[in-house]
């Protein structure tokens, strides 16, 4: 039986929904692989394997850990669910590269790129993908000019370069707005985006490899109380509402799922990947932001979405597995 790490925890706010895509992955997992629960501390870079009984330390520089009879266990293969520092951004993606264990995700220079939201949209303008007009500043840097921020419009959108779970994210209206916004996206990250807010409606759409090749799932239209999915809505289930699959025309869902599995493709993903656009009132798709690591709690985006289009959690992450390398 093949032996799962199920590597969960991490450094940031989104150490929590790991925990539960971790409780997730273990129920769905239970009959065809023995899991792991692997646990990356909070403060440092050290590993315990997590039992209802206790606690063990891995060794890191095999990954290997002792279990409770003794027996020396080193994983075949690694889900990632680590959604923000060191997992979505690659850091710990290429300390696996480094010891030879096959993971679910991303490659560590795939999912570094795709972590900064700056280097997504440039990749994806290169591809020939619509993405929103902005601005990039740096920690230090001058603050942008009246004349500046009118190349960009208003409503903008203020957000940290790297990060998740739109932490550091406003929406300001006015360019009196734009010192505080900055101010708290600086908090997050020490460079950072200044876009236009793209009116429309918000589609996620999930990517993936299975062996039949690759895959879009059902897209999801996601409303949100603020209007841009801010962090408080992210943070509270009942101010979101999904609708899957999306009531999208049929050109629309073409040129979502086509967008998708074009960036999948050519930025050579591995694993399951999240793609966000906005859907303009015209059917146009514009990025917004690639997810390396999505969330796989039940109430998550990916998950319902598997379940709309008739699959089994256990069927899904048995794909992940036997695809990772």
């Amino acid at each position: 039986m093949k032996k799962v790490a199920i590597v969960c925890g991490g450094y940031d706010e989104e150490r929590v929904l790991s925990f539960y895509s971790a409780d997730h992955a273990e129920q769905a997992l239970a009959n065809g692989f023995k899991t792991y629960r692997m646990v990356l501390s909070n403060d440092a870079f050290s590993f315990h394997y997590e039992t209802p009984n206790g606690s063990y330390p891995v060794d890191r520089s095999d990954f290997t850990f002792s279990d409770a009879d003794g027996n020396r266990i080193r994983p075949d293969v690694i889900l990632m669910l680590i959604h923000g520092e060191p997992g979505s951004s690659g850091a710990l993606l290429g300390y696996f590269e480094l010891l030879k264990i096959p993971f679910s995700c991303n490659k560590s220079l795939t999912a570094s790129l795709l972590f900064n939201k700056r280097f997504t949209n440039l990749m994806a303008g290169a591809l020939g993908v619509k993405v929103p007009k902005s601005l990039w500043i740096q920690q230090g840097d001058a603050i942008p000019t009246v004349e500046m921020l009118e190349t960009i419009g208003y409503p903008a959108i203020v957000k940290p370069v790297n990060g998740g779970l739109s932490l550091g994210v406003s929406r300001i209206l006015h360019y009196g707005e734009l010192q505080p916004a900055l101010a708290l996206a600086f908090k997050e990250d020490h460079q950072v985006l200044i876009e236009s807010f793209i009116t429309g409606r918000e589609i996620a759409v999930g990517v993936l490899r299975t062996s039949e090749g690759i895959q879009t799932l059902p897209c999801c239209e996601v409303r949100s109380v603020s209007g841009f999915l801010s962090h408080q809505d992210k943070s509270s289930p009942n101010r979101i509402t999904k609708t899957i699959p999306a009531l999208l025309s049929v050109s629309e869902r073409q040129a979502v799922e086509s967008i998708a599995a074009k960036m999948y493709q050519q930025l050579e993903c591995k694993g399951i990947i999240r793609v966000d656009f906005i859907v303009t009132e015209n059917g146009v798709p514009v990025l917004l932001e690639i997810n390396s690591v999505p969330g796989m709690a039940a109430s998550s985006i990916i998950p319902e979405t598997i379940k709309v289009l008739g699959w089994t959690m256990e069927y899904f992450f048995t794909q992940l597995i036997e695809m990772a390398s």
